[in-house]
């Protein structure tokens, strides 16, 4: 259990306040984190045990030692895969979670896409049902990590995951592979004096409770989905913050230092189209050093906008609005390959430039969309210059709105960094 506060100069301000910090108790029947469906997710034996190939190309489907990781070789002329059975049952309306690790290399002009699949058979018979996958790109890339959170179409006796690269050359390597399926209930016990506000979030699927309380005594249980952590916060009416999160560690922000403020302890926060979430934390004071707001953010969805990326993140510290002088990264300013003429400020009413992408990866050299003016091209990468607006050694709050009515916001690794 962490107090938003996060320094040993800051933890003896926080023993000054009106309350003790609450106490906070999670608990979830069935414990997390549950079982990973995929029997032999991460390769390190060097086998390929619980994967089958198709008849197509086996030869084609190995254990790459060297990585730790399942490889496919393409070949134009022939579809290899490797596929997993899901041997349990699973009724509809379950929610489920795919998650894994990818990188391809020696693509042709010609790729395709290197993709999953996976099916489904009916409980009462019949054809295989597909479902939702994250989608993969046709390009080289590095190690990046794909997921998606859905629902199962219908009652299954079991299910099959494939990993396919189809009639292509090349190489593409999969590793960390996880399957989750189901719900459990969440036991979330609070005990101190000032009780304000609860928040509950999920590191895939975003905040599942916000609540507004007035006790010395907090308790709910709630079903939620069985993956992925959560962070309960707890604001009391000294305006400060004190957090839990289960398990502990799973999906968490990054550590907390003398330099390092960690916004709150889960790694991944999601607002939904057109709506906002808040944070409370305190900085210490600065001595002279300045303090960065630092984070990852995409869009989850073209639809966000015509084009690979649009203004749809606005950002309040303190009330005060953040914009383009604010900036250190990515940039200021923004010229895409594909229009080199045109330069846009990174912020405008709308807010920060944020493109979509279904992972956080490097975008490829002959797009449209690369960065030009951005470091490193990197579009995802922010830094933002708070020194100005935020209160040291006091508490600050912090608002984030997603303006863009189609796409939900994802940021990672939110924190503050003094340097």
């Amino acid at each position: 259990m962490n107090k938003i506060v996060l320094s040993a100069a800051l933890a003896a301000a926080a023993g000054s306040a009106l309350y003790a910090a609450p106490e906070i108790t999670i608990s979830s029947t069935p414990a997390l984190p549950t079982q990973n469906y995929i029997l032999q997710s991460d390769f390190t034996d060097g086998k390929l045990t619980s994967w089958s190939a198709n008849r197509a190309a086996p030869e084609l489907v190995t254990a790459d030692a060297a990585a730790t990781a399942l490889k496919i070789t393409g070949n134009p002329e022939k579809s290899p895969n490797a596929y997993h059975r899901l041997r349990n049952a699973f009724k509809k309306g379950e929610p489920y979670y795919l998650k894994l690790r990818a990188k391809r290399s020696g693509s042709g002009e010609k790729a395709a896409s290197g993709s999953l699949s996976l099916s489904f058979d009916p409980a009462a018979g019949g054809k295989p049902i597909y479902s939702r996958v994250p989608d993969m790109p046709k390009t080289d890339y590095n190690w990046a990590e794909f997921s998606i959170s859905s629902e199962i179409p219908m009652d299954v006796k079991m299910g099959t995951l494939y990993l396919c690269f189809y009639k292509q050359q090349g190489e593409i390597l999969f590793d960390d592979i996880v399957f989750k399926c189901g719900s459990t209930d969440l036991n979330i016990s609070v005990k101190g004096g000032g009780l304000q506000m609860v928040t509950v979030r999920n590191s895939v699927i975003g905040t599942v409770l916000k609540e507004n309380i007035n006790a010395a005594e907090y308790n709910k249980t709630i079903k939620v989905p069985a993956f992925g952590s959560y962070a309960v916060e707890v604001l009391d009416r000294t305006g400060e913050v004190t957090s839990a999160l289960y398990p502990a560690n799973e999906d968490a922000n990054v550590a907390a230092s003398d330099t390092v403020v960690p916004v709150t302890p889960i790694k991944r926060i999601i607002v939904k189209p057109q709506s906002a979430d808040n944070f409370t934390f305190i900085l210490p004071q600065l001595n002279g050093k300045k303090a960065y707001l630092e984070f990852k953010a995409r869009a989850s969805s073209a639809k966000a906008g015509p084009a690979g990326n649009t203004q749809m993140l606005q950002i309040k510290l303190n009330s005060k609005a953040l914009g383009t002088n604010n900036a250190v990264k990515p940039g200021k300013v923004l010229t895409m390959a594909g229009r080199p003429e045109r330069k846009v400020n990174i912020a405008n009413k709308n807010g920060f430039i944020v493109y979509f992408c279904n992972t956080f990866m490097d975008i490829d050299k002959k797009s449209p969309y690369l960065p030009l003016t951005y470091e490193n091209n990197n579009p995802f990468d922010f830094k933002l210059d708070i020194t100005r607006v935020a209160e040291a050694d006091g508490l600050n709050m912090l608002d984030l709105q997603n303006t863009n009515p189609k796409a939900d916001l994802i940021i990672e690794d939110l924190k503050v960094v003094i340097e």
